[in-house]
């Protein structure tokens, strides 16, 4: 028989639930997951403890594995009665007195991915940005210089040319300074 104070020291959420939704087990991590204290919670409902949890896709999801006796593993962002929010791994297993439901805070894996997947959109509209804004005044600047080779410009299409290639420099270089912002924003704020 394992001891409920080897479990009551590990760093995963471990609880019992009846078969009424009362709370039979918590131990210290789930105790601090729930922000209660145990007296708040033991022989409590979890309707009672959270109002409108009965309403909630982890709910059905738990209901579920009541009614049919089936596992469930999945991420779910529970919100306080305050409103603070958090994300846990749930673990649902059913056993004789209702469920063991064993919850592993992953709030600061989910803000790394949050953050990665920003980052990453931030690059790709950086990258389209200089594929499209940047690339037209470079293939300007490359078409003057390819007809300037072939020594068949005449002194007005020269000054037609410079004054395109003097536009298009003008506007590689204010697209330079606007790149340099952006990534400067990513790059701090991120």
């Amino acid at each position: 028989m394992i001891s409920f104070d080897i479990i009551d020291h590990v760093r995963e959420g471990f609880q019992i639930i009846s078969n009424e939704w009362k709370y039979l087990y918590l131990n210290l991590k789930s105790i601090e997951h729930s922000r209660f204290r145990r007296e708040d919670l033991i022989g409590k409902s979890m309707m009672e403890v959270y109002p409108g949890i009965e309403n909630t896709d982890m709910f059905r999801r738990l209901e579920d594995s009541m009614r049919t006796g089936s596992t469930h593993i999945f991420e779910n962002e529970f919100t306080y009665p305050d409103g603070f929010k958090d994300w846990f791994e749930l673990h649902v297993l059913p056993v004789p007195d209702g469920l063991l439901i064993i919850s592993i805070n992953i709030s600061e894996r989910k803000k790394i991915e949050s953050f990665k997947e920003k980052y990453t959109g931030e690059l790709e509209e950086l990258i389209h940005f200089m594929t499209h804004q940047i690339r037209h005044p470079i293939t300007v600047i490359m078409s003057i210089e390819s007809l300037s080779n072939n020594g068949k410009m005449t002194n007005e299409d020269l000054e037609i040319a410079i004054k395109v290639m003097k536009e298009s420099i003008a506007k590689l270089d204010n697209l330079t300074r606007i790149l340099m912002k952006r990534l400067n924003k990513i790059v701090v704020d991120g």
